[in-house]
């Protein structure tokens, strides 16, 4: 699927289950398409986020997904984020890494440069220098997943070349990009009802 250089997740879900129905009543109300107002960064940290984007875990994949049918199930109510940490995340997951600076993301947020890494690694967990990273490398590998080649996806992401992806990808996820092609890139075929729960999400 080609997704404009963004993360698709889909969840099909039962609908007889009490997670569904629960959901359902919650969203739809008697509609087959909604738009929760889903913010991802307040369900999982950044940390777990990318791990599971990019180095997917059966485990992890799991937890991610348990923690946002609770949420949206209104089992779980997030907690309170720092709001500049997670404007700052949502520019660089829906931004192209060219399209921004550490210094502009800073004036975005009326923080200085110095204030804002701290604050991030303060809230996520990770450098800002890492997330910004992790985000050139998921549109890497949303252009190898649409076909492109290695070299082009590199380039198409901002790396100098396609070796200083494949070294990022294995220092930071351990796993190179021809084995993520290799491993990752499998289809599975789906049997699914006539009218499957259908929950549009965006970052909010």
């Amino acid at each position: 699927m080609n997704a404009n250089n963004s993360v698709q997740l889909i969840i099909y879900l039962d609908s007889n289950t009490e997670t569904a129905r629960a959901i359902k009543d919650r969203y739809l109300g008697g509609n087959d398409m909604c738009c929760p107002d889903l913010g991802i960064f307040q369900i999982t940290n950044t940390v777990e986020l990318q791990k599971s984007i990019i180095s997917p875990q059966p485990f992890m994949l799991e937890k991610l997904v348990s923690k946002i049918l609770t949420y949206l199930s209104g089992k779980l109510r997030h907690s309170q984020v720092d709001k500049r940490v997670a404007l700052v995340e949502q520019t660089i997951a829906l931004s192209h890494p060219d399209d921004f600076t550490p210094k502009n993301l800073a004036e975005k947020v009326y923080l200085s440069e110095s204030r804002l890494r701290s604050l991030f690694k303060e809230v996520t967990g990770i450098s800002l220098h890492r997330y910004y990273l992790s985000s050139k490398i998921r549109i890497a590998i949303n252009h190898i997943m649409m076909g492109n080649s290695i070299k082009d996806a590199a380039i198409r992401a901002g790396f100098t070349d396609a070796s200083h992806l494949q070294k990022m990808m294995l220092k930071h996820y351990g796993i190179s990009p021809s084995r993520f092609i290799k491993e990752k890139l499998m289809s599975a075929d789906l049997i699914l009802d006539s009218r499957p729960l259908w929950l549009e999400t965006t970052v909010s």
